[in-house]
């Protein structure tokens, strides 16, 4: 598209970051909702990517899973839990509903 827009600088949003306010709105919902609960793995580092690089896979990257419960109209997340890896969507049910 060829626009010329002006972009800030990391220190200029750093700075602007504190006086920003956000609001999300709340959006009740008369009825009921079907929830659909999904995870997805999320692998967590135990030292930094740099040195993995440098000397080979670390062992002690493990994995989490973050298991999302989310309205099937709306596609809105209404809930989230973060388990280790050895965990499946059926045993965190009851936490995703609550």
């Amino acid at each position: 598209m060829r626009i010329d827009l002006p972009v800030p600088d990391h220190s200029t949003l750093s700075r602007r970051l504190g006086q920003l306010s956000i609001e999300l709105p709340v959006v009740p919902k008369q009825g009921a909702r079907h929830l659909v609960v999904d995870s997805t793995g999320v692998e967590v580092y135990g030292e930094g990517e740099c040195k993995t690089r440098q000397h080979g896979i670390s062992k002690r990257r493990t994995w989490r899973k973050l298991h999302l419960g989310f309205d099937e109209a709306t596609g809105e997340i209404l809930a989230t839990v973060v388990t280790t890896n050895d965990f499946h969507d059926g045993e965190v049910l009851n936490n995703v509903l609550l």
